[in-house]
């Protein structure tokens, strides 16, 4: 079918052309705001970039005057060009709306949706190595403080805590498959220890289902009451964070008159008095019309209470009827502020325009400063070999355990130690099968992971005492079997690498410690290319036989650096009901994680015009899970595009109507994964062409009007168009896994307590 485009032209010259949704995704958008409602906050039309906007001339300092900052018509500040994104279709935005159900099922509030958070998109949608996730917002949706900056509802009394909600968020956070969780609450004065007893229990169920996960609890103040502060602290959470908000002077401004500056800082001091090895943290909103001595006062009063991270971010108005922005903070600015508190001594310190207190960005550090304090406190240490704990299939690393006695109350007697290898499959959905409820009397949450592969046990040591002051270090072996699938966070299915070390103290439970591992699939044999000794130094009696044998990892990247160095140009026609649309021209179709994928396209304009093309490389995770009871007579043809998940790496647009040749370029990230098969998914890269074709002149020929006889060469108002889309296969491989070290975001080291 076709359907109908429009060009506008003002004296002959063509505007920029626009099409419809369904000639190709992602399309940007350009809307007017025309709503006046008196309850509307930002809408859509404040983050898209504008082509008319005038060049915003900053001061030396590089933060722009008040003067300079453009005003709507009713004197509110319009967004600035660093907070302007453009509206882009994603395969993630699938993820969003799996996991809003999912937590509308189980009842659970977020502060991302309460709070608008602008970050919503990139935490619940996730990606193919970043799992989704949320910040699960502790009873209930309604808070009892009026805060002039947040959206969250008010109510005096609102409904009572759930009870299941600690169950629930249990469940949540176990299906996302994440090791770091944020949890935050509403303010509830009317209950008499503010909360304190829901928040612990929720906790408590947490690290019960999920013993790996790093908690942070964003808390109320609990009307200044410390027995409560000191009840979360104890409750087994690693991070407690309460937010200071703003500086001294705008607390009774912005905040609940019942919200106190000096009642801020002393539950963040009294939380790390109660626990001195939780981690305190805060955040500061910057845009309410503070000044920078002030800003460097609340985060001078921060460190002397203790408070060890800060989040420094863009107050955004939410509605009209909240406070107005009184500055947008320039990005260089926030930089400043950062140096600042690394000056002060902070150990995490996040500032920018879209930082918010419960984002993501830096919980992988977080992660890392927690588990070196563990292993500075406790004196063990477990290490790979690799420093960026990422490794190939076939490859053999070295696992290191560190014991170190530094208390001086005498010797530390240890019953043993041992260390596995495993991976674990986690079907996540697509079949009938993970779909049913499992009934269990004893609990309502069922394992998600089942073992694909575990190593034999390798006892490190047995009945062994350290003495004080002492450093004992014990070393192994592990090798990674070259027939198991990667380190994969897919859609369908989910493979998870990790080294477990575990220790018993005589009379003592035991203690383990999951270190996760980054695996890369080979994707090619080279057994046969294994050079052999004998091979190399035959019956020649001057060489040496003391030749060691290339490793698996040079055996590999020199195999795939091979493959991928063979470079032959491949051309194929696209055609529509036997007419020629473009010709592509592509070098290579085997390629390696980190490569660019390089191309050339050719059109040959004649009988169809091509008008628009994107080039997209992806990856189409396929499902193979068969339930058993699933009766194939009664499949239905969109079964098919059910068991089917596409995810989008990079994409490019081109223009191409007065086109005859154009090139594209596109980079397969290291941090994605090679294909691969397994008896549950098939992982496949390709290459996704979309041509949007007309069969009409672009160009006609107009009489000028002037009597003359005359014509004027113009473009055609309108067009009838219709889309092509064209797949090409290729194949991916894995890249050198010490390059792709270089990117890893998991920590090489990691502790347990034994004592």
């Amino acid at each position: 079918m076709f359907s109908s485009v429009t060009f506008r032209f003002s004296n002959a010259i063509a505007s920029p052309v626009t099409f419809p949704p369904s000639a190709f995704c992602p399309v940007v958008y350009h809307f007017r705001h025309i709503s006046k409602l008196p309850n509307d906050g930002m809408t859509l039309h404040d983050f898209l970039p504008q082509d008319n906007t005038k060049a915003i001339s900053f001061a030396d300092d590089g933060q722009k005057t008040d003067t300079e900052q453009r005003r709507t018509a009713d004197g509110r500040l319009r967004l600035p060009e660093w907070l302007k994104r453009d509206v882009v279709a994603k395969q993630s935005d699938v993820n969003l709306i799996r996991m809003k159900k999912q937590l509308r099922g189980l009842k659970l509030a977020t502060v991302c949706e309460e709070a608008r958070c602008p970050n919503i998109g990139e935490c619940w949608g996730g990606g193919p190595e970043t799992p989704s996730t949320a910040t699960i917002m502790l009873m209930g949706d309604t808070c009892t403080r009026g805060c002039r900056f947040c959206s969250v509802k008010t109510a005096r009394r609102p409904p009572p805590p759930d009870p299941e909600e600690p169950l629930n968020t249990a469940k949540a956070v176990a299906s996302w498959g994440v090791d770091y969780i944020v949890l935050t609450s509403v303010d509830r004065d009317d209950l008499s220890d503010g909360g304190a007893a829901h928040i612990s229990a929720t906790v408590r169920r947490l690290k019960e289902q999920c013993p790996h996960v790093l908690v942070e609890c964003l808390v109320p103040d609990f009307a200044g009451v410390l027995p409560s502060v000191e009840q979360v602290a104890h409750s087994g959470l690693d991070v407690f964070a309460h937010n200071l908000e703003t500086v001294r002077r705008l607390t009774p401004l912005v905040r609940d008159p019942r919200a106190k500056y000096d009642q801020s800082l002393r539950v963040l001091a009294h939380a790390k008095k109660a626990n001195p090895g939780v981690l305190t943290k805060s955040s500061l909103m910057l845009g309410l019309g503070e000044a920078d001595a002030e800003v460097k006062e609340a985060m001078r009063d921060l460190r002397l209470v203790g408070v060890e991270a800060l989040t420094l971010g863009q107050y955004m108005q939410p509605t009209k009827r909240h406070l107005a922005v009184s500055e947008w903070v320039s990005p260089a600015k926030f930089d400043r502020w950062r140096e600042l508190g690394e000056r002060l001594g902070f150990v995490y310190t996040a500032s920018g325009p879209l930082v918010r207190s419960s984002y993501r960005a830096g919980e992988f550090f977080l992660k890392n400063v927690i588990e070196t304090r563990r292993i500075k406190e406790n004196g063990v240490e477990v290490s790979l070999s690799r420093k960026a704990a990422v490794f190939l299939t076939g490859e053999s690393f070295t696992v290191q355990i560190t014991l170190a006695n530094s208390s001086d109350d005498g010797e530390r007697s240890l019953a043993w130690g041992c260390v596995q290898l495993h991976c674990e499959e986690n079907a996540v959905g697509g079949t009938a099968r993970h779909q049913k409820v499992r009934h269990n009397a004893s609990t309502a949450v069922t394992r998600a992971r089942q073992a694909i592969f575990s190593s034999a046990p390798a006892i490190l040591f047995c009945d062994i005492r350290i003495g004080p002051g002492a450093v004992e270090q014990f070393e192994t072996r592990k090798e990674i079997p070259a027939n198991l699938p990667p380190t994969f966070k897919g859609f369908f299915a989910k493979y998870h690498w990790y080294v477990s070390v575990a220790t018993q103290q005589v009379d003592a439970p035991i203690k383990l410690v999951q270190l996760p591992i980054k695996v890369f699939n080979v994707g090619i044999d080279v057994s046969a290319a294994k050079p052999t000794t004998e091979l190399i130094i035959g019956e020649n009696p001057f060489l040496s036989r003391d030749i060691e044998s290339l490793s698996v990892v040079e055996l590999a990247v020199n195999r795939i650096e091979e493959i991928c160095s063979v470079r032959k140009q491949r051309f194929y026609e696209i055609k529509s009901g036997g007419r020629l649309i473009a010709s592509v021209v592509i070098f290579r179709n085997v390629f390696k994680l980190g490569d660019d994928v390089l191309g050339r396209l050719e059109f040959a304009q004649n009988e169809l015009h091509c008008l628009q093309a994107l080039v997209r490389a992806e990856v189409v995770e396929t499902n193979l899970a068969v339930d058993d009871n699933t009766d194939s007579s009664n499949s239905r043809p969109a079964d098919a595009a059910s068991a089917t998940h596409v995810h989008a790496f990079g994409t490019e647009h081109m223009v191409t109507a007065m086109v005859r040749e154009t090139h594209f370029k596109l980079q397969l990230p290291m941090n994605a994964v090679p294909s691969f098969t397994t008896e549950k998914v098939k992982v496949r890269w390709r290459l996704r062409f979309e041509f949007v074709i007309t069969a009409q002149k672009v160009l006609v020929d107009r009489d000028t009007g002037d009597g003359g006889g005359g014509t004027l060469r113009t473009l055609a108002d309108e067009l009838d168009i219709e889309t092509v889309k064209w797949e090409l296969p290729i194949s991916v491989l894995s890249c050198n896994p010490f390059n792709a070290g270089l990117i890893a975001a998991q920590p090489p080291t990691t502790a347990f307590r034994i004592d």
